[in-house]
Formats: structure tokens, sequence, C-alpha cells
């Protein structure tokens, strides 16, 4: 199963639930743009005292301030209790799912696959792919929408502004996230499989600690889980390397973003085609307008291993059973407790 077929496949288990995920939605939607809105509005003040100080409109400023910081703690929770909200019980459901389709499976159809492997799917495998639905929906679409609503802010001072910025926005949310993407996500469903070996052989080993004593296997038994251990940390190593490499490129496109956006403004302030006052405020929603699409990108990598996890859990769900039960008959009203 590709990509684009397991996003879907997850996307179609949210149709009942898409209220409150559309909640949580606009919830972070409005608790960016407020956060956007406090330090632009922090911004503006700082500007008012420096250049004009008789205007006295600084308590009116702390005032707005101090309201949008307790609204923007309402949202906040909001968005949190709503996204979490359907992820786990979708992961209830997903579980259900998953034990129903497991019924008819066995004997026969488990019999080459390792309990511990059944256990790290059903667990640790349903787990990972919350990131999907908690952590991925909503920071995706305020990565478009939050900052279209900041530039457009920009463009209301002067659209030169908004252009400038623009590119530096798409090369965080864009750029970075696509050559991190290319190097971690052919190591993702590796590190998944490499996961379940660790948990299934760790399982085993519990499972039957007698058996390993009795035949003095310990020794070798401790070998082979650290061998399955560096297996596991030699691939972590290339997620992180892959990790860094896209905080390496987001840290150049913000620092140019908001230079460039400085450069900008400074030649606008010196032809006269923006006033000094507007500076300050102007590189407040610069700045801030990249918290969206960091919110977004950073998530790639967990992302990768959601996808990873759904092809594995998927993979184990689509299992044909070697035999077919056919009910020909409703089962009696009353049976006899004897043999």
């Amino acid at each position: 199963m590709n990509r684009r077929k397991t996003v879907v496949r997850l996307m179609k288990m949210i149709r009942s639930m898409w209220g409150a995920m559309t909640v949580s939605i606009l919830m972070r939607a409005l608790n960016h743009s407020i956060s956007i809105a406090i330090v632009s509005a922090g911004a503006w003040g700082v500007s008012q005292v420096l250049l004009e100080p008789e205007a006295e409109i600084l308590p009116s400023i702390l005032a707005i301030m101090v309201v949008a910081g307790m609204l923007k703690g309402v949202f906040r929770y909001l968005e949190h209790f709503t996204g979490h909200y359907v992820a786990f019980h979708l992961l209830a459901i997903i579980r259900n799912k998953l034990y129903k389709r497991l019924e008819p499976l066995a004997p026969a159809g488990l019999m080459d696959t390792r309990s511990g492997d059944v256990i790290s799917c059903a667990i640790a495998d349903v787990d990972r792919i919350e990131v999907f639905y908690a952590h991925t929906i909503a920071p995706t679409a305020n990565a478009i929408l939050v900052p279209a609503l900041a530039l457009h802010a920009l463009a209301w001072f002067e659209p030169s502004l908004a252009w400038t910025l623009m590119p530096f926005l798409m090369g965080v949310g864009l750029v970075a996230p696509w050559a991190s993407d290319q190097l971690s996500k052919r190591f993702s469903l590796s590190l998944r499989k490499r996961a379940a070996d660790v948990s299934a052989h760790l399982t085993d080993s519990i499972q039957g600690l007698r058996e390993i004593v009795a035949f003095g296997y310990e020794g070798q038994r401790r070998k082979e889980t650290w061998t399955l251990g560096q297996r596991l940390v030699g691939l972590q190593k290339k997620v992180a390397q892959a990790a860094g490499l896209q905080d390496s490129l987001t840290d150049f496109f913000i620092a140019s973003g908001i230079l460039s956006t400085l450069g900008v403004g400074l030649w606008l302030v010196g032809q006269r085609q923006l006033n000094a006052l507007y500076l300050p405020p102007v590189l407040a929603l610069a700045t801030t307008a990249f918290g969206p699409v960091l919110g977004a990108s950073n998530v790639i990598h967990d992302f990768n291993q959601a996808m990873a996890a759904a092809d594995r859990l998927f993979t184990l769900m689509d299992q044909p059973p070697e035999v077919q039960e056919f009910v020909t008959s409703a089962p009696p009203t009353h049976v006899e407790p004897s043999i």
C-alpha cells in the first residue's frame, strides 16, 4: 500500500468525527492568529512609545494584549482537547477493527506470525498513528490558513513585504520537509520493523524465560537482544540525521526571511513608502508567521513513522483467512451444558 492509499484509508475512519476535528482546526487557527496579534501589538506599542510618546495609546494596547492572552489559553485548551478526543477515539476504533480481523485468521493464519509482532502492532503501531490524527491534520491545515492571513496583513502595509516573505515561508513549509522526507521515508518502515523485532524478541524472551534458563541460553539470548538493539539504534541515527538536515534548512529560511523583510522594510522607510511606526509590527508579523508552518513541518518524521505503522497494521488486517466459515443456519436458542 502506497502512502496516498494509506492516508486515504486513515481519513475515511474520521468521517464520523469531522465535527470535532473541524473545531480543533478552527481553535488552532485562532490560537496562532492571536499569538501573532499579541506580538505585533506589542511591537506596535514599542514603536508608539519611542516615536510618538504623546499618543498615550500604550494602556489600550496592554489591555488588548491581556484579553488576547486569556483567549489564547482558552483556544489552546479547546484545540488540544478536541484533537486528542478525536485521536484517542479513533485509536480505540482501530484496535477493535484489528481484533475483529485477527479472529478469523486464528489459528492457521497466525502460525507464522510471532505473538510479539502482533502485540507490537496492536499497541505500539496503533499508538504511533495518534500522531496523524492529533498532530498532523490540524497543523497542516493551519500551516496554509494562518500564514495566508499573515501575508494578507503584510500586504496591507505594503505588497512588496508579502512577496518578500512568501518564498521563505514556502521554503520552511515545503522545501525543508521535502528534502528531509527524501532521506527519512526510506528508513521509516525499516525502523518500525526493527522496533517490532525488538518488542517481539523481548516478549518471547519473557514468555519463554523458564525454557531459556532451563537450557542455559541466557547469554546467547542477551547477545541477540543487544544485536537487535544496535540495529535499531543505527536506523534511529539515520532518521536523526534527516531531522538535523531539516532543522538546519529551516533555520536558514527563517533567518533569511526575517532579514530580507527587514531590508525591504528599511528601504521602503527610506523611500517614504512605509511609515517608520509600522516597521516594528511588520517585523513581528514576519517573525511570528513562521510559527504555524513550523508546527506542521516539525512533525514530518513522526508522520513518516505513523505511515509506516499504519502500513504494517493494514498489512496484518488485510490478510485473508486460511479457512472461510459459512453460517448456513441460525444458532440454537438453547444449548444443554453437557458433552
